[in-house]
């Protein structure tokens, strides 16, 4: 009985600790599956490539179609293409591939199987299970080959024993060693004076004037002795709660439109009763206007909803990924969070400053003479007219809503009148 519960208490974190691989590097932002062939950004964010090439060309469409740049549809930062002068359907295969996403999803695929020793495998015996990881070389061995091949080489190093450790965190352990983009290395270091991870080769070509560049570990551990985390975590904490609140007044706006349009499409149909069907052609040209102007206002709503969704999905697997890195110890993961989240409040105080600007309280509705009823008169028949009334809105207050003092608010005239009290001997003139 004890072993089994052991089983299942193990599943049980192998399938938290994959859920969280999932969100955090196996999960395409847009589509919300699986990537597939997946491309990377330089802030990181990483799609599938024909998600990414759709969204390019979809954004670069209209109005837009000039335009040399794109947001990324995460954080909506400014992100400009490898080469410009290309087709912009192929943009998306200029960004580098997510390697590590890649070898993951390829090992995540053999979860049901061994892992294969590779240099026998390399030999042409597939069969052989590997027993060894070397970290170092991020390469499986045997029994055997460890010590006729990996022990002859590396004699510093010692590979971990895998044959009793679950695949997760073999998985947890490959996605913590990243690589340079560049030379391929090791990142162990960290310029603070242009805020980015860095190997050796790096940090000597790029960053040998700079002032302050330390360890990977060094810069990680400051920032665990500072409060700029938990200030960070709390500042994602109230982004996500700012979205909420955004969201569900988006879904409001949704649903008032739609009973307005409900009530307008009925008002339409009961006019349309009494004066039989010599008004065909008019309820066509006012119901097709109503349903534009409706769709037109919808439409609107929804992207400034996918807006807050895609950013609030992101700031929740930052947090979801925090808890993670700092339970493992993840030094560059660690740092990549802490740089990614600020980059998530700073779209967050963007994208409500944007949405105050723009926000407006649209009502639709269906306007006709009441004396059209009336027997005998002389109104000219009409089916009346789609009315559409637009007037700025206040957002819902967010910690980072864009609140005017009362001592900066100006005082607006509106009108004069007079008033006639005791001590006045004569009226008041006009």
């Amino acid at each position: 009985m004890a072993e089994g519960g052991t089983d299942r208490e193990q599943s049980s974190v192998d399938g938290a600790m994959r859920q969280s691989l999932d969100s955090y590097l196996l999960e395409c932002p847009i589509c919300l599956e699986q990537l597939r062939q997946p491309k990377s950004l330089p802030c990181l964010h990483s799609f599938c490539m024909e998600c990414l090439g759709s969204y390019i060309t979809k954004e670069l469409s209209g109005k837009m179609a000039s335009a040399s740049s794109f947001s990324c549809p995460v954080w909506r930062k400014v992100t400009e293409p490898v080469n410009q002068s290309e087709g912009k359907e192929s943009w998306a295969d200029q960004f580098p591939t997510n390697n590590l996403a890649v070898e993951i999803l390829h090992q995540l695929q053999k979860t049901d199987k061994s892992i294969a020793c590779k240099p026998c495998e390399t030999k042409g015996n597939e069969n052989v299970p590997a027993k060894f990881w070397c970290k170092h070389n991020n390469t499986y061995f045997c029994t055997d080959c460890k010590i006729n091949v990996h022990d002859l080489l590396h004699e510093e190093c010692e590979p971990q024993d895998i044959s009793e450790i679950n695949v997760s965190a073999l998985l947890q352990q490959m996605a913590s060693i990243t690589g340079c983009g560049k030379h391929e290395e090791k990142m162990e270091y960290y310029c603070e004076d242009h805020e980015t991870l860095g190997c050796s080769k790096c940090i000597i070509l790029d960053h040998r004037k700079c002032e302050l560049v330390t360890s990977a570990e060094d810069y990680r551990d400051k920032l665990r002795k500072s409060s700029k985390i938990d200030d960070l975590l709390e500042e994602l904490r109230k982004s996500a709660d700012a979205m909420e609140i955004l969201i569900m007044d988006v879904s409001e706006q949704l649903k008032t439109m739609t009973l307005d349009q409900d009530t307008a499409l009925q008002s339409l149909t009961d006019i349309r009763k009494k004066i039989d069907e010599r008004f065909d052609v008019l309820q066509k040209d006012l119901t097709d206007k109503l349903i534009s102007a409706f769709k037109e206002e919808k439409e609107n709503l929804e992207i400034s909803k996918q807006q807050c969704e895609r950013l609030m999905f992101s700031i929740q697997n930052t947090l979801t990924s925090s808890d993670d890195a700092a339970l493992k110890d993840d030094t560059v993961g660690t740092i990549c969070l802490f740089q990614r989240g600020q980059a998530e409040v700073e779209s967050c105080k963007e994208l409500i400053q944007e949405l105050e600007r723009s926000s407006r309280s649209t009502s639709i509705k269906h306007e006709y003479d009441l004396d059209l009823l009336s027997v005998g008169n002389n109104t000219s028949l009409t089916m009346g007219k789609i009315v559409v009334n637009q007037q700025p809105r206040r957002l819902p207050s967010t910690v980072y809503s864009n609140t005017v003092p009362l001592s900066e608010r100006q005082l607006k005239m509106t009108g004069q009148f007079t008033i006639k009290v005791a001590s006045d001997k004569n009226d008041c003139k006009p």
